[in-house]
């Protein structure tokens, strides 16, 4: 990560969404783009069309898409043509798309456990806010806990059916949130603010 290039005393912070919402995010953010029409064409009318057009016949993709939290901690498991761990992005070749599997899952949680001293949740900012003011000194003025409001037409209504294939799609990103919810409601010191 950025850290190589950085002097000794570099660290890492994150702030873990819940996945469907992080999704549904997602999708209504590419939705609003300038280009999305041309991009997306009728998957941007309703959440519904997007889920059809790129969860269940996969002919839309985009980076970030399926279990962007656990291709992010987990370094996408991107090697360069070497092999090895890649450090120029042009150089990578990341995990294509719904390749994510369980040894992603096991090193964005070792990562997020022993290379992320401050971690949390976006729905717990302040409570984040707290513990990374706590370890570094600074950083009290995050923004609320309220979230941002909805932008564009796309609504996020979904069927069950839809539900249950998202949360599928997701699934390494809802075990590591699950796993970090375990770790931040365990009452240890390390997070508490």
């Amino acid at each position: 990560g950025a850290c190589k290039f950085l002097a000794e005393g570099c660290t890492y912070t994150t702030l873990l969404r819940e996945p469907v919402d992080r999704f549904l995010s997602h999708v209504r953010w590419e939705c609003t783009a300038p280009d999305a029409a041309e991009k997306y064409g009728a998957a941007c009318e309703s959440v519904t069309a997007f889920i059809e057009l790129s969860l269940r016949r996969r002919s839309i993709h985009f980076y970030g898409l399926d279990n962007h939290q656990t291709r992010i901690l987990s370094g996408d498991a991107s090697k360069d043509h070497r092999g090895e761990m890649c450090d120029v992005s042009s150089a990578c070749q990341p995990a294509p798309p719904w390749a994510i599997q369980g040894h992603h899952l096991r090193t964005a949680i070792y990562n997020l456990v022993f290379n992320t001293p401050v971690w949390g949740h976006l729905e717990e900012v302040g409570a984040f806010a707290s513990r990374f003011h706590k370890a570094y000194g600074y950083g009290k003025d995050f923004p609320s806990d309220k979230k941002n409001p909805a932008r564009g037409h796309m609504g996020t209504e979904m069927s069950d059916d839809d539900v249950k294939l998202v949360k599928q799609v997701l699934a390494a990103d809802i075990k590591l949130y699950e796993f970090s919810t375990c770790v931040l409601q365990s009452g240890s010191p390390r997070f508490q603010a």
